[in-house]
C-alpha cells in the first residue's frame, strides 16, 4: 500500500487510468472514496452497511474477495 495525497480533481484523473482486476482507495478519516473500473464510490469504513455497492462491483470486475477489504491507517 502507497500513500498519496491527492485532490479530488486528482482522483477524477486517475480513474481514467484504472484497469479491470484492479482498484484504488484514498481516505479521510473514515470516509473512503475507491475508484473501480468505470466507477467511483464513497462510503463510511467503519459503517459496513455503506459497503454493498462497492463490493458487489468489486466482484463483478473479478477483484478477490480478500483485497476488497480497503485497509486504511490510522484507526
Amino acid at each position: 500500500m502507497y500513500e498519496v495525497n491527492v485532490s479530488k480533481k486528482e482522483i477524477e484523473d486517475l480513474s481514467k487510468h484504472i484497469i479491470q482486476k484492479w482498484y484504488m482507495h484514498f481516505w479521510k478519516k473514515t470516509n473512503i472514496i475507491a475508484i473501480l473500473k468505470g466507477k467511483t464510490f464513497q462510503f463510511n469504513y467503519e459503517d459496513k452497511n455503506t459497503w454493498g455497492e462497492v463490493l458487489k462491483y468489486g466482484r463483478s470486475l473479478g477483484i478477490p474477495e480478500e483485497q476488497l477489504d480497503f485497509p486504511i491507517k490510522g484507526l
